[in-house]
């Protein structure tokens, strides 16, 4: 559950530093103007690549998703495979549905790899911790 955290902690906050401020998130919640202003003055990270300040916090909320759902179902993936495949389907879809415009937004090659690596990373861990709870038992 740490991991999770701080992988939402960290995209989240990469997220609300580098997105344009006329998003609406920063409208209905203002005070993250007041955060993404603290955050871009004690967090440098001008000219890092696009994928890092784009791609990799959305990757990053799909291991958290994926962690948190492993977490509370006990790591039994067949247990609660239909919820663990709900995030990475909607936006990996999404992804492949803006490349042949038929659904709003800009494909992103980076977005596309970044939740499938990050997907299954979270599958993977998911797998190794259930093996390791049978051991115990």
């Amino acid at each position: 559950m740490i991991v999770a955290t701080v992988a939402l902690l960290l995209g989240g906050s990469i997220y609300v530093a580098y997105r344009a401020e006329t998003l609406l998130m920063f409208s209905w919640f203002p005070v993250l103007k007041s955060w993404r202003a603290f955050l871009r003055q004690h967090i440098a990270l001008d000219g890092w690549p696009e994928w890092f300040l784009y791609a990799l916090p959305d990757g990053m909320w799909i291991l958290s998703y994926l962690l948190v759902i492993g977490t509370i179902w006990d790591f039994r993936m067949k247990d609660c495979i239909l919820l663990l495949l709900l995030m990475p389907v909607i936006a990996i879809s999404s992804e492949i549905l803006q490349f042949f415009h038929l659904m709003h937004g800009t494909f992103d090659v980076y977005d596309l790899v970044f939740y499938t690596l990050f997907t299954a990373i979270g599958f993977y861990t998911i797998y190794y911790y259930n093996h390791q709870i049978n051991k115990k038992l």
